[in-house]
């Protein structure tokens, strides 16, 4: 299989929409950033479904949007048939009339999967390929999102020793205009919407972004009334979704953001406050 063989197949991996909002589901991309850190730090290619369970449902959890149940039989079994990914010990396993599988199958018949042997090697080999493959998988989240997902699948430890570049972890990677930050700043009085934040070096604001509420690549518009000025602290906690706006922009903690250090601080005297104007 070329280079670009390779390429093109993780371009075109399809991801499903969710019912609700008709978003695609970040659970395919998630499982392969995952399956090339293992790949990539101690060499497992097929990986136990027993551990993506275990480990894909934490980053979906911690990444994912907000959602009562966490899938990960999906990605596991459908990524085969994007001709990137092979399952074993699988020959018992039956699908049901849309093509599922249970977990306890999986589970129970030690069903392991990785990358094809061919691709497997190539990203061991050739780290420009595993770079351009990270990056299409990155695209798929906000890129404030980028560099703790990348640490939280043990792949920024690996990118200094094989010299792997990721411009998305430092560029805007949403097409943004170029004065949607200048103008978003500007509109909030460049101080930031939530805590007030607004610490200037030389007359710049430091720590300081705009942010989109809906995400460009999910159809949000990149307009003012799109944006929101968040010091980096509330930049990344907002696109964790430890909060969220009313419609009456009030800003509302998640309920499953457990207390801890800053808790008070960062989150909850602002429960129910309404954002700077």
């Amino acid at each position: 299989m070329t280079r670009e063989e390779i390429l093109r197949k993780f371009r075109n991996v399809k991801r499903h929409r969710r019912l609700k909002d008709s978003k695609r589901t970040i659970n395919k991309p998630m499982l392969i950033l995952y399956a090339i850190g293992r790949l990539l730090s101690d060499g497992t290619r097929l990986i136990p479904f027993s551990e993506v369970d275990r480990d894909l449902g934490r980053l979906l959890r911690e990444y994912g949007p907000n959602v009562t149940k966490v899938t990960t039989t999906d990605p596991f079994w459908r990524l085969e048939k994007d001709s990137v990914w092979e399952l074993r010990n699988a020959d018992e396993i039956t699908e049901d009339s849309s093509g599922n599988v249970t977990k306890n199958q999986l589970l129970e018949l030690n069903v392991s999967a990785g990358f094809h042997e061919c691709i497997a090697d190539q990203f061991q080999n050739d780290p420009e390929l595993t770079s351009e493959v990270i990056q299409i998988s990155l695209d798929c989240f906000t890129p404030p999102l980028h560099n703790d997902i990348l640490q939280s699948v043990g792949i920024e430890l690996i990118i200094q020793p094989i010299s792997i570049e990721l411009p998305l972890q430092l560029i805007e990677a949403e097409n943004s205009q170029p004065n949607f930050r200048d103008a978003v700043l500007s509109a909030y009085g460049y101080k930031c919407a939530v805590c007030s934040f607004d610490l200037e070096l030389e007359d710049l604001p430091v720590a300081l972004e705009a942010c989109h509420i809906k995400w460009l690549r999910y159809g949000g518009p990149d307009e003012v009334a799109n944006g929101l000025a968040l010091c980096a602290m509330h930049q990344n906690l907002f696109c964790r979704g430890t909060f969220r706006l009313s419609d009456q922009y009030e800003v509302l903690v998640s309920e499953h953001v457990s207390e801890g250090t800053g808790f008070q601080q960062w989150l909850m005297q602002f429960h129910g406050e309404k954002i700077n104007p």
